[in-house]
């Protein structure tokens, strides 16, 4: 059976709507299967399915994830569960090195070296706001006007977020530290009059809708008024942010390779096991679905287990 491309936009609109995958994950799965679509293949074919594997996996390491996942998500969408059973057990899975496994987990203490070290502030801003609420890099990036407020909470200031994460989501999160938040209010300017931020934001250049979005020179890209250019100019942000990071690392002798944006929600999420040893309290506060999801965060070792036992078993 050939595919069109009514197949395409039907598989678009299902990543959009009816999944919790991640703005990035959809745009990578739609731009491989727009190409394997274009190859004109045999959709119940399944050596359609494997060439296409062969053939565009030059960086075997993450094409060929992209690829794989890609393609799989296309026939579990197309295909009934015991078709896509048939086809999805002979199609190679690619043998990738688990990325967590060379991953650092870094201290408190060195989370504020490689902070400090960042080149611009807004930058600083952004991974303080990661280190002190475990939110995504992305989602920190998306925020917008109106998502973080000052609020008074039992007679005590709080800083709000509310985060739109992966499917649309929604995490409220809270900074309490009284000295994290002036530093945050103080750069964002939440505390100053609506005329007064319109000038700081036309010094900042920044995207009026949003906290941390720089606009590109307007003969690149002008005032964004469609989706597709909105997300274009938030992941500019994010590489720029992530190019800032890599040149932090380095000036804290940290190989780059073993640490990323995401890492910061990793310490997060260790920090909280650490000091509460709550599965339950960290999956509600990386706003995670599933439980299994949470624990792949967490560096499990038999000493854990060993202590536990060795508590319990106390008489």
């Amino acid at each position: 059976m050939k595919a069109n491309i009514l197949d395409f936009g039907l598989f678009e609109y299902h990543l959009k709507n009816e999944t919790s995958l991640a703005d990035s994950s959809i745009r990578n799965y739609c731009y491989v299967i727009k190409q394997f679509l274009q190859r004109n293949p045999d959709i119940d074919v399944v050596d359609d399915y494997i060439s296409f594997l062969i053939e565009t996996a030059y960086k075997p390491n993450k094409s060929a994830y992209h690829n794989y996942y890609g393609l799989k998500k296309f026939i579990e969408f197309k295909f009934d569960s015991t078709e896509a059973h048939r086809l999805l057990k002979v199609i190679p899975r690619p043998k990738l090195k688990d990325p967590k496994t060379s991953r650092v987990m870094l201290s408190r203490e060195k989370l504020n070296e490689v902070i400090m070290n960042f080149k611009n502030d807004k930058h600083k801003v952004i991974a303080v706001i990661q280190k002190f609420t475990g939110a995504r890099a992305g989602d920190i990036i998306r925020l917008r006007k109106g998502d973080i407020r000052i609020e008074e909470v039992n007679h005590r200031r709080v800083l709000r977020f509310n985060i739109k994460g992966k499917g649309g989501k929604l995490n409220t999160t809270y900074i309490y530290n009284k000295d994290i938040q002036d530093y945050i209010i103080n750069y964002l300017q939440l505390d100053k009059k609506e005329e007064e931020k319109i000038n700081w934001l036309k010094d900042k250049e920044l995207y009026e809708e949003f906290y941390f979005v720089q606009q590109i020179k307007e003969d690149i890209v002008r005032r964004c008024k469609y989706e597709k250019e909105e997300l274009r100019l938030i992941n500019r942000n994010y590489i720029w942010y992530w190019e800032d990071l890599k040149q932090a690392l380095d000036g804290c002798k940290i190989d780059i390779k073993s640490f990323s944006t995401h890492d910061f929600r990793r310490c997060f999420a260790n920090c909280v096991w650490e000091d509460t040893k709550d599965i339950i309290l960290l999956k509600r506060l990386l706003n995670h679905k599933h439980l299994d999801t949470t624990e792949r965060y967490l560096r499990f070792n038999t000493l854990d287990s060993r202590k536990v036992l060795e508590t319990i078993q106390e008489v």
